[in-house]
Formats: structure tokens, sequence, C-alpha cells
């Protein structure tokens, strides 16, 4: 496979393992983002009732 999705050779057509595959990988990264975001929210908050 290429290194790029428009390269020549590239793959256009995955199979249904391969979009399993892409599907969980994309669940535990919105996980982690989400994580993150909470994590920065809560942060926040605590920070700024330490500074009033």
């Amino acid at each position: 496979m290429s290194a790029h999705p428009f390269a020549p050779g590239a793959v256009t057509r995955h199979t249904s393992a391969q979009r399993r595959a892409l599907a969980v990988w994309l669940k535990r990264v919105a996980m982690l983002m989400g994580s993150a975001v909470f994590i920065g929210f809560v942060a926040g908050l605590i920070f700024g009732a330490m500074q009033a």
C-alpha cells in the first residue's frame, strides 16, 4: 500500500475487517480527544476556583 491515499496503487476498496479496524481506531481516538477536553475543562475550573 502506498504512503499517500492519492498515490498510484493506493487502496480504493477495503475489506470489512479493515473497515471495522478503522472504526475501532476512530472510536479510540475520539475517546482520547474527549477525555483530554474533559480533563482540560476540569483543570480550568479548578485553576479558576483557586484564583478567585
